[in-house]
């Protein structure tokens, strides 16, 4: 059986020959890449070019005798099928993170509009900005929403595949952690009916509640998991429930349907916070890839929206409650010590939307911060609050930066958007279960 390796594609593997050996021990060696990136006299073809090299080297050897073309472990043609297939088709469901992050900024300029922190003859620009993101984020939210329906359609094997990923899955939460985040960072020009936001924290509430059944009990009961195998990504599950205690704070939940739902909420969300913090550290030395990744800044996006909702049920805008206030300090430590590993965007990013994980958490706790600094009103807490501001609206800069230059460079043809997803699907498996759609 021949074993086709593309170098191009798999970079723990830099084979760039494939053999066959026939009934009389004649090994036929194809070149799958013509190039070598140690020869600097040669052009590095692209992807689809090699592809095509690789088709036409086969074409003349495919009538050797006593092969098999259906026994190939990878066809020319279906990898060159699933290159052809454009990214607005198989887009990731980690894109939902731009709309959160987007989002979670139109909260952080609502907040400011109406506190001290921000002097009062320059409000206005507060107001535009949180318009202005809330906006955008209503676009982005839209726009991915009907091209991950596209998906849905056309492609469903890639759909499956992210729900049947360990990690991926839980990124099935980001819609509607992107409804909650729109209906709290409603502008307030747009005065919104306490009734429709309660409709929307009922639809909200029933897709956390189905999400996080499911992919917990595949995590803490599946034997083929483990407590140790949590990652940031998994927190995912977790800040929905903490939003749901805000947002029902605002609308009135309790005094309308009669339970202290959004309590429930924040219990639920608290008991669950500390089991996957308690495991992401414990696994972490062995997950060494995890130490620089995004996702950790996820770790203080849950107690940052916590904390939000234990000021609100305190019921008294003058003052910040103390388990609040213990909240606090536990984000800023957190905060503290993951910029002190070294935060980078200098690598591509593995998949669209991976950097927005540093925007959503700065976002957050930047909210919480200037929260804190009305009740408390002091200098240094202004002072503080006007540091995370910067630096949620840097780290907002830096990212969508860096994002519009790959993208720029994928228009030129010299990167690509990746999915690890995609690529395993149709680079490990046969030629024919990837057909018929097989597991």
């Amino acid at each position: 059986v021949y074993s086709a390796k593309f170098a191009s594609f798999l970079p723990s593997s830099r084979q760039n020959k494939m053999s066959k050996s026939t009934n009389d021990h004649e090994v036929i060696e194809i070149d799958l890449i013509h190039t070598s990136a140690d020869s600097p006299r040669e052009e590095k073809k692209d992807d689809v070019s090699q592809i095509d090299d690789f088709s036409e080297q086969f074409d003349q050897r495919r009538n050797v005798p006593n092969i098999d073309p259906a026994n190939f472990s990878v066809t020319v043609e279906s990898i060159r099928r699933r290159l052809a297939i454009p990214m607005y088709k198989r887009i990731p469901n980690t894109v939902f993170g731009v709309a959160m992050g987007l989002a979670s900024h139109s909260i952080l300029w609502k907040t400011a509009s109406t506190s001290s922190v921000v002097q009062r003859n320059q409000g206005e620009w507060t107001v535009l900005l949180n318009k202005f993101f809330w906006f955008a984020a209503v676009i982005v939210a839209g726009v991915v929403t009907l091209l991950y329906l596209l998906k849905w359609l056309m492609f469903r094997n890639f759909v499956r595949d992210e729900w049947k990923h360990p990690v991926r899955v839980h990124f099935f939460n980001t819609p509607h952690l992107v409804l909650l985040l729109l209906a709290i960072g409603l502008p307030n020009d747009f005065d919104p009916n306490k009734k429709t936001l309660r409709v929307i924290w009922g639809v909200a509430f029933v897709c956390q509640s189905a999400i996080t059944q499911s992919v917990y009990t595949r995590w803490m009961f599946s034997l083929n998991s483990s407590i140790k195998a949590a990652r940031p990504q998994f927190l995912l599950s977790t800040v929905g429930l903490f939003m749901l205690a805000v947002l029902g704070e605002q609308c009135d939940i309790e005094s309308e349907w009669g339970l202290n739902l959004p309590g429930f909420c924040f219990g639920a969300g608290t008991m669950f916070y500390i089991m996957v913090v308690i495991s992401i550290f414990n696994g972490l030395h062995q997950a060494r890839n995890e130490k620089k990744s995004p996702a950790l800044f996820m770790l203080f996006a849950p107690p940052s929206i916590a904390a939000i909702a234990l000021d609100l049920m305190d019921d008294d805008p003058n003052t910040f409650s103390d388990g609040a206030s213990m909240i606090v300090g536990w984000c800023l430590c957190l905060c503290l010590l993951l910029i002190k590993i070294g935060p980078s965007i200098s690598d591509k990013p593995p998949t669209m939307g991976t950097y927005w994980a540093y925007v959503f958490p700065l976002g957050s706790l930047a909210s919480l911060l200037i929260r804190y600094a009305d009740s408390v009103g002091s200098m240094s807490a202004r002072v503080l609050a006007i540091v995370y501001m910067s630096l949620a609206t840097l780290a907002l800069v830096l990212v969508l930066g860096r994002e519009i230059l790959h993208h720029i460079l994928v228009m030129k043809g010299v990167e690509r958007w990746e999915d690890p997803l995609v690529d395993k699907r149709y680079m490990h498996k046969s030629s024919r279960d990837l057909e018929i759609g097989r597991e």
